[in-house]
């Protein structure tokens, strides 16, 4: 893989994930509003679209990056990334009073709640990342409720089954329930 870092075409590809990311969001919006309009065919376009993006997005990602990591480095890194976001909430507090002053309290609620929502979002992946570290994603020191996500097949043990006994699903579709 060539080295790009620090270049022209760095710059550029970069900035081609940002535009096909944004992208990519506005046609997911309206392909979940064709959909509540009873278009489903147009709603298919619209994702399937929104999907090849994505896809070409991440072509340059990993050109980039010269690839993609191992789940274990990508949960670390991205609680990492919000670890690094404390002053998000600053912005969103900041974000919110705005609206206050401009008498728009609902879109001040809004703000509020993506603070508390990405809040939870940055706790969620370092418990994640954590579990991955120690080892504790597929084990537990006492009995937990596993659920298989393929067909519902639920077992209480310390550890998640290996394979499923209903669908044949591997250890990666448990979660605890």
């Amino acid at each position: 893989m060539l080295d790009i870092r620090g270049t022209k075409t760095e710059e550029n590809i970069d900035k081609d994930i940002c535009e096909k990311a944004k992208l990519s969001i506005r046609l997911r919006i309206y392909g979940r509003q064709a959909e509540k309009e009873g278009y489903r065919y147009i709603a298919d376009i619209f994702n399937e679209n929104a999907d090849r993006l994505e896809e070409l997005a991440m072509a340059g990602y990993r050109i980039i990056n010269g690839g993609v990591n191992e789940t274990r480095e990508n949960l670390n890194t991205v609680a990492q990334i919000f670890a690094d976001m404390e002053g998000r909430n600053d912005m969103y507090k900041g974000y919110s009073d705005d609206a206050v002053n401009d008498g728009l309290d609902e879109i001040a609620d809004v703000f509020e709640n993506v603070m508390n929502i990405e809040t939870g979002m940055a706790e969620k992946f370092s418990e994640l990342s954590e579990s991955m570290i120690n080892d504790r994603f597929y084990r537990r020191d006492g009995e937990e409720k596993w659920e298989c996500m393929v067909c519902g097949y639920n077992k209480t043990d310390r550890n998640a089954p290996n394979i499923c006994p209903v669908c044949g699903g591997g250890r990666g579709n448990f979660r605890v329930r």
